[in-house]
This record gives structure tokens, sequence and C-alpha cells, in this order.
């Protein structure tokens, strides 16, 4: 029986997150990315979940149907929920089982998608008001349509009052740091773990998960 290994990678998060020095809107963005998981397993029925974190899918689905459908509609949803991030799709047919050489098959065409050129949602043309922040078209609140999203993501947060208030979380010197992490080289080890490892993209996934919360 034929299946379909389905990957999606998300591109721009970084701009799209520190595309300001504010911090409620830099919490905002944070939590819109953080919740792309959420709105690929709420609107999707894959019969496996192999990877689902930090921008990158992997899924097998055994109904063509519906995988088609998740290529037709998932990266207008993430757009639209996130103006300013864009997302590369692929699609392998596997075997009963996956492998490795499937895996590797899927990030290949995933990195022709991402050479590709997409048109941003918030494209300016010189008629339009623009936020001088961001240099995005401004809409009737006064601000563009991503720091809109932003500001709305970090409203619905439940926060204590230490996190609303800038003055409890700056030192002395009202001073504050934001620290940004993200690891490197992941691509160039994903193809070899089998090999390299011994173990599946989803023990990988899990360990890495596990060993990242366990340093944090």
């Amino acid at each position: 029986m034929d299946r379909y290994l389905y990957g999606a990678s998300v591109q721009g998060i970084q701009d799209f997150i520190f595309k300001t020095n504010k911090l409620q809107e830099i919490v905002g963005a944070s939590e819109i990315v953080k919740n792309i998981e959420k709105l690929f397993l709420e609107n999707y029925k894959a019969n496996e979940i192999i990877l689902n974190a930090a921008g990158n899918i992997k899924a097998i689905f055994n109904d063509k149907d519906e995988c088609e459908k998740v290529v037709k509609e998932f990266s207008k949803i993430v757009q639209q929920s996130a103006y300013g991030i864009t997302i590369s799709q692929a699609v392998v047919k596997i075997g009963e089982q996956y492998t490795q050489e499937d895996i590797n098959a899927l990030e290949a065409n995933l990195k022709i998608q991402r050479n590709k050129p997409s048109i941003p949602l918030d494209m300016s043309i010189n008629l339009m008001k623009l936020n001088p922040t961001t240099a995005k078209p401004l809409i009737k609140n006064k601000a563009d349509r991503a720091t809109s999203q932003k500001l709305t993501s970090y409203e619905a947060i439940e926060k204590d009052e230490t996190f609303k208030e800038l003055k409890y979380l700056s030192n002395g010197k009202n001073k504050i740091a934001v620290i940004h992490i993200d690891g490197n080289g992941l691509g160039q080890l994903i193809p070899n773990l089998k090999k390299e490892c011994n173990l599946t993209l989803s023990e990988f996934s899990v360990k890495l998960d596990t060993a990242t919360k366990k340093a944090f």
C-alpha cells in the first residue's frame, strides 16, 4: 500500500520574531510561531507524526486526498496567521515503512522548494501608508498586519504582573537581555542519523527535545 511522507518547513521565523525590539511584539510573535504545530494538528488527520516542532513538520498520510488537502491549504493558513512567514512543502511516496532514504529525498525536495521565491502577503506598493518601524503597509489600527497579530497574540497569553511590566524584568540599571539560542548543523546530521547514531528521526527528535529542556 502506498503511503505519503509529507514535509513542511517554515522560513523567516527569526525575522518575523525580531522585526521589532518591542518585548510585547517579540513575545507575541514567539507564541504565534509556537502555535504553528497546533494549526497542523487541529486541521489535518495524519496517520503518524514524525516531527512537529520549531517550524518543521514531517508526517505520514495513508489517505492521498487528505495529504493533497494539506498541501493545498496549510501554507495559506500559516501565512495568514503570521504575516511575513513563508512555508515550503514537499511529499514523497513511500511503502509500508519509511526509510532514511525517504527522509533524505524529502529533505532534498524541501530544499528545492525553499529556493523558489514567494510573494509575501504584506507586500506594499507606493500608494500605501507604511508603518515607519517595519516599512509594512498600515491597517486601520495604525499598525501593520504582522504587528497587529503579534500584539493580539501577546494579549491572549495568561501573564502575571511581573510579566506585564518591564520594570519587573530589568535589573538595577534598567537593562534587559534577550537571549536567543538556535542549534546549528541539524540539517547536516539528519541524513546520517541511522548510520552515525542508529536512530530514527522520531527517536532523535524526542531525545533532542528532552536534552534541550533538561539543559534549560
